[in-house]
């Protein structure tokens, strides 16, 4: 069921609009203005582990109610929550449109939205059309790749626990003052995203079986030193650099959207694979 209800929530959340609005950010800001927290040790409980074992206990506990129609619909609607990011595929569908007329303006502008969203990312200088490309690596793991993995580990209340450990972290950083230390939970996210970045970065050197990609995934096994989104971005950048020769930085973010999108592809079907062979419900 978990193929099925997966597939059915990716290509749901692509008919949603970009001017949607996002409900379960929304959601998540009535939730954490709601919480009487003050450390970092309460904002973890009350507003990550303590909604996951609910959601953990419920998904339990509906299993086989209306011949399993309400499993069903749990396992649709609420990777559908998490699934995406309406205000960042907006500001990359203005990027690519501007960028035909003004491409480094429009990269620029492109790169100084998201690092407001992404401030971690950026802890290392690295040139405009690098910082493009790991923007969307870090936009494309966060918000689908991540959610897919915890969705086929743990089904639905998983992925929507991995969306308000997300959620948190943005939190900390829109309001410091609230006690909530963003280096506390940039620190556990870290740990947390450690094992399906590495699998994302692999699924990009299997889509275009890159040699380069592999040893630079294999080197990434053993640092610490860097963030996930560095690792991304430059197995990505050397698996499109082995297929593609770009120029201007829209036709290298084209050729990362393509990558991306085609990883994805390969990790629905490892994912397929997975469900056929039993190990996935």
């Amino acid at each position: 069921m978990s193929l099925i209800a997966l597939i059915i929530a990716l290509l749901l959340e692509r008919t949603r609009h970009s001017q949607s609005r996002w409900v379960f950010h929304e959601l998540c800001e009535h939730w954490y203005h709601w919480l009487p927290c003050r450390h970092n040790w309460s904002w973890l409980l009350f507003g990550f582990a303590l909604p996951t074992i609910i959601l953990v206990a419920v998904q339990w506990f509906i299993q086989g109610w209306l011949f399993g129609l309400l499993s069903l619909i749990w396992w649709i609607v609420l990777p559908l929550l998490v699934l995406g990011c309406p205000q960042l595929q907006r500001a990359f569908r203005d990027y690519l449109r501007q960028g035909c007329m003004a491409p480094q303006l429009a990269s620029q502008h492109f790169n100084e939205t998201l690092a407001r969203f992404f401030p971690g990312c950026l802890n290392h200088p690295i040139d405009s059309q690098s910082q493009t490309g790991l923007f969307m690596c870090w936009i494309n793991f966060r918000y689908y790749f991540a959610i897919v993995f915890w969705f086929a580990i743990g089904g639905p209340a998983l992925a929507v626990g991995y969306g308000l450990l997300r959620a948190l972290e943005q939190w900390s950083i829109d309001h410091p003052e609230q006690g909530c230390t963003h280096s506390v939970v940039s620190r556990f996210m870290f740990v947390i995203d450690w094992v399906p970045s590495r699998l994302c970065a692999l699924s990009y050197v299997l889509t275009y079986s890159s040699a380069a990609g592999f040893k630079i995934w294999l080197a990434s096994l053993s640092s610490s030193k860097r963030n996930h989104g560095y690792w991304l971005a430059q197995i990505a950048r050397e698996c499109i650099r082995a297929q593609t020769q770009t120029k201007t930085n829209t036709e290298h973010a084209m050729a990362m959207m393509q990558l991306l999108k085609s990883s994805m592809l390969v990790t629905l079907a490892v994912v397929a694979l997975f469900t056929i062979y039993g190990w996935l419900i």
